[in-house]
């Protein structure tokens, strides 16, 4: 693991590999770069990978009063650090918010992007309802109950029963945040632009992988924004919101397939 100074505050992230074509995956919500340890051991070797742990998850700092696009001005750090000028950039849920945002402010550096199980759509009055009770929630009892009880709602139950050992991890992974990381990273979300433009805007291929059961976004939302960018890949997949954590495999195999494809 390597650290880049954003505004004075360390950036963590780990690079693996080498190659042509550099791959930049970024975690959501309450997640860090753990997350994608079993895609690396099976993608390695078909691209450079670079994980970052944005700003107060994981290893990385907490920046006071962030918004989504100060997570995006993060990870260009760590890619200034390691001299990175073009990539292929990732994000899952939050992450691909990160992401758009990265890609309005730095169309330049990008050479493909990929929304895993995420959307360009600025949060609805009802979601931004949501986020004010998740808010209060996480005041009043603390993030560690809200994280539990709002992943217990995201993986299959499939997956839940006959994967406890890793699902029990994944949690309690996730549990080692504190509440302010969380509260601002609500926060962000909630407060974050409509990014369809960004979208339709970006110059390389858009990568997306879609859950048929994803409880996040109406389906039928999914399939309006792959029609957005001028270029795209569409996975629609039999899962829910975690389907790239509950089959890490198909994960690794999407993009092998989007880099010999589009890159």
């Amino acid at each position: 693991m390597s650290f880049a100074l954003f505004q004075s505050y360390p950036i963590a992230y780990t690079s693996y590999g080498a190659g042509k074509n550099t791959v930049v995956l970024l975690h959501g919500f309450c997640e860090h770069q753990f997350m994608w340890a079993d895609l690396i051991q099976d993608f390695q070797g078909e691209a450079r990978i670079l994980t970052i742990d944005l700003p107060g998850f994981g290893r990385s700092a907490f920046i006071p009063e962030a918004q989504i696009e100060t997570y995006a001005d993060a990870v260009k750090a760590a890619l200034d650090h390691e001299q990175i000028s073009t990539c292929i950039l990732a994000g899952h849920s939050m992450g691909g918010y990160v992401a758009l945002a990265f890609a309005k402010r730095y169309p330049e550096m990008l050479s493909g992007l990929g929304l895993l199980h995420s959307h360009p759509f600025e949060d609805d009055e009802p979601k931004k309802a949501s986020r004010e009770r998740a808010l209060e929630f996480v005041k009043e009892n603390g993030s560690k109950r809200y994280i539990k009880e709002l992943f217990q709602g995201l993986f299959s139950d499939a997956f839940k029963n006959n994967h406890s050992d890793r699902y029990n991890e994944f949690i309690s992974r996730c549990s080692e945040g504190c509440d302010t990381t969380v509260i601002q990273a609500i926060q962000a979300m909630r407060c974050r632009p409509d990014h369809t433009e960004t979208l339709k805007h970006v110059k390389g291929p858009v990568l997306f992988i879609i859950g048929k059961s994803d409880t996040t976004i109406a389906y039928t939302r999914s399939l309006e924004m792959a029609l957005l960018p001028e270029r795209a890949q569409v996975e629609i997949r039999n899962c829910g919101h975690m389907g790239i954590i509950e089959d890490p495999l198909m994960l690794s195999d999407v993009l092998k397939s989007f880099l010999i494809k589009n890159i």
